[in-house]
């Protein structure tokens, strides 16, 4: 689908402009659909875990912590960007789209297979992992799981609790510099006195061997640059530009870990150049240079912030792109499959400026590849790596 096409659908679908009730409801949906990938995912660990032979050398036993609590990151973002390409690649606006089986069980064979091969340092058979996913698929159906959690994950009462509640910015000073707080406030209101943990921590699903930790902000601080460059980007109603910054900013804590908002510092002088000129395929109004067009990730907010859509949805025509890998398999994977596909393309002629974690440069093809160089990744303070592909 064409991103243009795309965000037309989106607004026509808008039954309202942007407001308190609309905030809360994607802060709620958000808050609740955090608490199911938290769960499914302890729950997938679980089980891959309970396979695992039970006798494991000492001197593998930090290996095997670590690894758990690493594989554990990986597979609830992983799940995050399932659900987002099913909600975009369908235009729906719900963030509750039924899972293909297909796909999670792909994620879960990843999973199973890297925890296999770092804890086990041996190739897991296919016969184990069909009994680890009969064991998962048995006693959980996430399709329904999903389809109750989008009918009942905004109460109606919350509706009335809320109402009456406005986004407000605060000004702030720290190191010298001047920071801006968005937060919910309501007149009279007992947060508004004494100073509450501005965060939701902790949730315990019955029958279940682990708490689920869930954090979700009640405040966004953000830099005076930073508001400047989302004042000069935002298009939508004029007096909702607080509501649709903490919305945007309430979207971006979908993640299980913050993730840094950056313009990336690219020294190879080529690369830059045509960074310069490409059309970012994965950004974020943070993360873009103002007179650079870009998709995102939640364009329903991002509209509102100069975005041209979803790449989940975006068809490319000729030109250069770039796009930044996150540290994902299921996006890396889907995002890399295209790219190829694209590249194959002989009606088109396309250039990609890729910026892909160090180790999964050796499994990626070298057919298209013109130019590399190094970056300092700031989001995971990793050395990794800038490749252009091209067909031309």
């Amino acid at each position: 689908m064409n991103s243009t096409k795309n965000i037309y659908s989106i607004k026509k679908t808008l039954k309202k402009k942007l407001h308190i009730k609309n905030t809360l409801d994607i802060y709620f949906s958000i808050y609740t659909l955090k608490i199911f990938i938290g769960y499914m995912t302890k729950y997938i660990i679980y089980n891959i875990v309970n396979h695992i032979p039970s006798k494991i050398n000492l001197d593998k036993k930090k290996i095997y912590n670590t690894y758990i609590e690493y594989s554990f990151n990986k597979l609830y973002n992983d799940i995050i960007y399932l659900l987002l390409h099913n909600k975009y690649t369908n235009n729906s606006l719900s963030f509750f789209y039924p899972l293909q089986k297909k796909d999670i069980n792909n994620i879960i064979i990843y999973t199973i297979r890297n925890i296999w091969n770092n804890i086990i340092q041996k190739d897991v058979s296919t016969q184990k992992i069909n009994k680890i996913l009969d064991s998962i698929h048995n006693n959980i159906n996430f399709k329904k799981v999903l389809q109750y959690l989008q009918k009942n994950h905004t109460p109606y009462s919350l509706h009335n609790i809320f109402s009456s509640y406005k986004v407000i910015q605060k000004k702030i000073k720290t190191d010298n510099n001047n920071n801006y707080v968005y937060s919910l406030y309501k007149k009279g209101s007992i947060e508004n006195i004494i100073p509450l943990e501005l965060q939701f921590t902790g949730y315990m699903i019955r029958d279940t061997f682990h708490e689920i930790n869930v954090y979700m902000k009640l405040q966004y601080t953000i830099t005076l640059e930073q508001k400047k460059l989302l004042r000069k980007r935002y298009n939508g109603p004029k007096n909702n530009f607080y509501s649709a910054l903490y919305t945007l900013l309430l979207y971006y804590n979908f993640y299980y870990e913050d993730e840094i908002l950056h313009i990336p510092n690219i020294t190879n002088v080529t690369i830059k150049k045509l960074y310069s000129n490409s059309m970012e395929l994965i950004g974020t109004p943070l993360s873009v240079d103002i007179h650079k067009e870009y998709c995102g990730l939640f364009p329903e907010i991002e509209m509102y912030f100069g975005s041209k859509g979803s790449f989940f949805s975006f068809t490319p025509m000729s030109g250069i792109y770039s796009i930044y890998l996150y540290n994902s398999y299921y996006i890396i994977s889907y995002i890399l499959n295209n790219i190829f596909k694209w590249l194959k393309n002989s009606d088109k002629k396309y250039t990609f400026i890729v910026f892909l974690p160090s180790y999964i440069e050796s499994s990626i093809p070298i057919k298209y590849k013109k130019i590399s160089s190094k970056y300092n990744n700031p989001t995971t303070g990793t050395i990794d790596n800038i490749i252009v592909y091209s067909n031309i």
